[in-house]
Parts: structure tokens; C-alpha cells; sequence
């Protein structure tokens, strides 16, 4: 969309020439990760494909294919599903309990009010399936060594019809009559979600979120949800760009290269993961450097930009490592520590056998 970019304000195309910047800077520190994140997906994945492709092969010959294609990946062994079983059982035992707070008063006349304030963080808590959430940043921490949550405020309203009482009931009909629509508030609070580490994208001189400059989240949309984010006010069309204009652009082959390995793993190879349902996707870049959060779409056009909503100042993002690595924001997962035990172990029942 180099066309489209050039038809931008000047302010306009040199934000998000700045941005894509830091984007390629970012990206390049992410691709060196995400061949290892790939291969401890499979690692955690291969032994289910392999026996799912197995049972559902129809004849002895396809069974035979299925058999050459898993010796040219495995090599002439049993693969044992050892990481698998690991984080399984890790998981549960890590999360046997909901998460709690222990609330202490900063001062002794705040003491009374220590209770009440736990209490509502409880409440939150339940309202969003928070226990939930941090089952799927463990999980991705176990796996890649790098779990993400993301954190901030929301609130939802939608609209209603209530039945009023009737200011003139008839003989024989329901005293009740339905109302005008009114907007009430659906959700009025803190929510939280776990962010594939395959699109959070760091500062590459952070080992840390406390020391990360900036932070970039990806996520891929349709069109319906980008006329949607227009038509609530959340995103406006930058000066000078049409409707038309700014749909005309598309997701990057990123999805697919990205999904590609890890749907070959799942036995869904073959699948276009840049088509939806509802037509072609969008590339959707979200930047957060502490001060300012910006939107841009499809990688040229900035639609939202704004101050930092958190009075703190921190980036809203959080992450998991199971061990962590000094100077380095990927750290260590289950995975990659017993990957040589599962060799091991594959060797071994292979001799046997």
C-alpha cells in the first residue's frame, strides 16, 4: 500500500514511518525467536498428529505413507509424548488453586478497608475468568518459554428493551408493554488476555517489560470488525482517506507463514489462514511505548493514536517465564529443558522395541 501511504499527511506518514521502524527493529529480534517457538510447538504437538494421521489413513498403503513420513521426522524411533504429559501435569499443579491477593493497609486507618478491597478484586477476578486466562499464558510459558497477559480497563455497554407497565392495559392482554431501547452497562471493569508470543513483539534491548522501550501486539481482522471499531469511535479514518480506500488494503503473507507450521503440526496443513469467513483479513499492528498507543492498519494507515490511559505510565503487558534467562526476555520452558531427555527416552523404548 506504498500508493496509499504517500496520500497520508505529512504528521500522519511520519508516524507511522517511525513506527514501522521500530516494527522492522522488533521483527527482526522475533523472527530469530520463532523458529525455536516452532520447533518446541512441534515437540509439544507432533506425537497426537502422527497418531491422528495414523488411525485415519483408509488403507494399508496410505498407512504405510504415514509410517516413511514420520521415520523421515523422527528418525527410526518411537516418539514417546514425554513433553507433552509434562506440561499437562505441570499445568494443574501450578494453577491447583485460583489466584489470590494478600491486601495489607499502607497505613493503619486503611485497615478496615483492606478486606472490602480483596474482596472486589475476588469479584473481578470471577467476572472475567481470570484463572482461565493465566491456564493459557502458563501454557504458552511451559511451551516457548515466553507467556504473555495483557491487562487494562473496560467497559461495554449495549442496548436493552425492558418491559414497562403499561399506561393503558387492554381486557385480556399483558399489563407489561416493551420499552425504548436504553443503553445499560453490560461490563464495567478490569479484563485481562493471554497474547500468543508469536505476534508480541518486544523492544529488542529489553530483557524485561520494566526495561522494554516499546512493545508491538499483532492481531489479524476482518472487515466487519474494522467497520465496527469506525462506527463506535474507537478507530477514525486518517485525514484525506476513504472508507474504500483504507479497506482496499490486506493482511501481509505473515499469518500464513506464522500458522503454517503450527496448523502441519496439528494435522491442518493445506489451510489459508489469511481468508475468514467473512472475506480477506487485516493486519493490525498495536504500539505501545508507555507515553502513546497507537493503531495502524495494514501497515500504512494510522487509525487511532492517543495518550497512554494508564496513570502509571507501564506498558499494559505482562510476561511468563518458567526460568528466566539473565539479559534475555525469552527464557527457559519445559520444553526445551527435557528435550533431550525425550530423545532419550525415544532411544531407548526404540531398543527395546
Amino acid at each position: 500500500m506504498t500508493g496509499a501511504k504517500d496520500t497520508l499527511t505529512v504528521k500522519d506518514r511520519e508516524l507511522v514511518e517511525r513506527i514501522e521502524k521500530r516494527w522492522n527493529e522488533a521483527k527482526k529480534q522475533h523472527d530469530l525467536h520463532r523458529p525455536r517457538f516452532e520447533h518446541f510447538y512441534r515437540l509439544y504437538r507432533s506425537y497426537t498428529a502422527f497418531k491422528r494421521d495414523r488411525i485415519s489413513a483408509r488403507s494399508q498403503s496410505d498407512r504405510d505413507d504415514v509410517w516413511r513420513g514420520a521415520l523421515r521426522e523422527f528418525g527410526e524411533q518411537m516418539f514417546i509424548p514425554y513433553i507433552f504429559a509434562t506440561i499437562e501435569t505441570t499445568l494443574p499443579r501450578m494453577l491447583a488453586q485460583n489466584p489470590g491477593m494478600v491486601i495489607k493497609p499502607r497505613q493503619p486507618e486503611f485497615e478496615d478497608a483492606a478486606d472490602t478491597n480483596r474482596i472486589l478484586l475476588e469479584v473481578q477476578q470471577g467476572r472475567i475468568a481470570y484463572p482461565l486466562i493465566l491456564q493459557d499464558v502458563a501454557k504458552d510459558g511451559l511451551i516457548y518459554g515466553l507467556g504473555v497477559e495483557k491487562c487494562w480497563y473496560e467497559k461495554r455497554t449495549r442496548s436493552r428493551v425492558s418491559l414497562e407497565a403499561a399506561t393503558a392495559p387492554e381486557k385480556g392482554m399483558s399489563p407489561w408493554v416493551p420499552g425504548a431501547p436504553k443503553n445499560v452497562v453490560e461490563f464495567d471493569g478490569p479484563m485481562a488476555q493471554s497474547v500468543d508470543p508469536f505476534d508480541f513483539l518486544w523492544d529488542p534491548l529489553a530483557d524485561s517489560m520494566d526495561a522494554a522501550r516499546y512493545v508491538f501486539q499483532r492481531a489479524w481482522r476482518d472487515e466487519a470488525y474494522i467497520r465496527r471499531m469506525l462506527d463506535e469511535k474507537k478507530w477514525t479514518l486518517p485525514e484525506g482517506i476513504t472508507l474504500d480506500v483504507l479497506l482496499s488494503g490486506s493482511a501481509s503473507n505473515d499469518r500464513d507463514e506464522i500458522w503454517k507450521e503450527r496448523m502441519k503440526a496439528a494435522g491442518l496443513a493445506g489451510t489459508n489462514a489469511n481468508q475468514s469467513s467473512a472475506g480477506k483479513l487485516h493486519e493490525v499492528w498495536e504500539y505501545h511505548d508507555g507515553q502513546r498507543v497507537v493503531t495502524i492498519l495494514d501497515a500504512w494507515a494510522p487509525v487511532q493514536e492517543g495518550a497512554n490511559p494508564y496513570w502509571h505510565g507501564c506498558l499494559p503487558f505482562h510476561v511468563y517465564r518458567p526460568t528466566r534467562v539473565t539479559h534475555e526476555m525469552v527464557g527457559i520452558g519445559e520444553a526445551e529443558a527435557i528435550e533431550e531427555l525425550n530423545e532419550e527416552m525415544n532411544e531407548l523404548r526404540t531398543s527395546r522395541r
